[in-house]
């Protein structure tokens, strides 16, 4: 459609041009008409013609301007529409790089998300590994335990043989049979807790590595039964355990009550010495407190005796260091002021008067000098108006050089390496 229209104008304009052209044709051919020396009445008749051409030609001009005002607008509002395209082109851009981005971020999302996956499948199966071994490694132990508890149960029908043979001694040496007695029992005590302790550790093993195998479930009911037969010999044990036990207690009984009566005899002893010790310690802590009482209140009327001694010897000191300020500053003003004169009356000493120059003139110098009193620079920083003056001024100071300077370096450095002086003749 914008094609279309874009023809039509160019034929309207051509169009209008050739009109133009046929105007300014006719124009031409009436201006030589009238230069011949045509006769009056041809020259009346041509115009009306050349009127005619005038009229046309502005009408024609009119046309071309209004096309040429509406070609304008045409390119103005194309140019508004591309303008508006190549907008809604770069939002599209915008919003093509902004998807591409999340498209982007939802790929490493998934990568990140499969890699964690895959760390997941690894570790469970390293579990499921883990876990094969162990149920291995329990049925070996299982194993283990079985012989174990066969080899205890051959040391428990040993130990009841032991017995049946302190049992027989025990009369002929009773000392003796209490010494045995006591290391048979205590043996006996040991190999039952040792048993106990590992069947609950084989309990608790078989419990943790998957009691849900059926091939475990198997191996604790072996188990199970192994621990009947157990339990059933360590009751007939205990049974001959407790008739030793009651033979025993009467004995240990009687020999309880010799050992409390001692021990009764020896707490009292040990109460009367630790009195004793008490009250010898007590005695020794406040002799000791005492002393250290005594000591200490020494210690702290020498400290204030030296508190005091160094206030004063401070204040004696900050006294004598003022005094030493003020007269310090004192000199040093004096000789600020002396050194300030001297170098005044040196520049004047030097000085070239100008003739015809009013006696009230000053001006500011400033002085930048070493330490020796050579003159680095010298300029004038207030003028005195008088440009003869300054220049006469600053030709002094240079002609002075050396100037005078102090002896203390820090008075120098602080108020004469650059010196603002006036300078006013006297």
């Amino acid at each position: 459609m914008a094609d279309f229209t874009e023809k039509v104008w160019v034929l309207l304009l051509t169009l209008l041009a050739h009109i133009l052209m046929l105007s300014l044709f006719f124009i031409s051919a009436g201006e030589n008409w009238h230069k011949s020396g045509a006769n009056k009445d041809c020259a009346s008749a041509s115009l009306p013609a050349q009127t005619i051409s005038e009229t046309a030609v502005n009408a024609a001009l009119s046309v071309v301007q209004t096309s040429k005002d509406t070609q304008n607008q045409h390119l103005q509002d194309q140019q508004t529409q591309l303008q508006q395209q190549q907008s809604l082109l770069a939002q599209e851009k915008l919003s093509l790089a902004q998807q591409q981005q999340t498209i982007q971020q939802q790929q490493q999302e998934a990568d990140l998300l499969l890699n964690q996956t895959q760390a997941q499948a690894k570790t469970e199966l390293e579990k499921m590994q883990q876990r094969e071994s162990l149920i291995k490694q329990a049925e070996t132990t299982l194993k283990q335990r079985e012989s174990s508890l066969e080899a205890q149960s051959e040391a428990l029908k040993a130990a009841q043989t032991a017995l049946q043979q302190v049992q027989e001694q025990v009369q002929a040496e009773q000392q003796r049979r209490d010494q045995e007695m006591q290391v048979s029992k205590a043996q006996l005590a040991q190999q039952i807790q040792a048993a106990k302790e590992r069947q609950a550790a084989a309990e608790l093993l078989i419990e943790q590595q998957g009691i849900e195998q059926k091939k475990q479930a198997q191996l604790m009911q072996r188990r199970k039964q192994a621990e009947q037969e157990k339990a059933e010999q360590a009751r007939k044990v205990q049974a001959e355990k407790a008739q030793q036990a009651a033979e025993q207690k009467k004995i240990a009984q009687r020999k309880a009550e010799e050992a409390a009566t001692r021990q009764r005899k020896a707490e009292a002893k040990q109460q009367r010495l630790a009195e004793a010790k008490r009250k010898a310690d007590a005695e020794r802590k406040h002799q000791a407190a005492a002393e250290k009482a005594k000591r200490q209140a020494q210690a702290e009327k020498e400290r204030q005796e030296a508190k005091a001694r160094a206030a004063q010897q401070q204040r004696e000191a900050m006294a004598k260091a003022a005094a030493q300020r003020q007269l310090s500053t004192v000199q040093q003003t004096r000789q600020l002021n002396s050194t300030k004169q001297a170098i005044q009356q040196k520049i004047w000493g030097v000085w070239q008067p100008i003739p015809g120059a009013a006696k009230s003139l000053q001006c500011t110098l400033e002085i930048r000098m070493i330490a020796s009193g050579e003159v680095l620079n010298a300029r004038v920083i207030v003028s005195s108006g008088n440009p003869a003056f300054d220049t006469s001024a600053e030709n002094a100071v240079w002609n002075a050089s050396p100037l005078p300077t102090p002896k203390d370096s820090q008075l120098f450095e602080n108020h004469f390496r650059t010196l603002n002086l006036k300078f006013r003749p006297q």
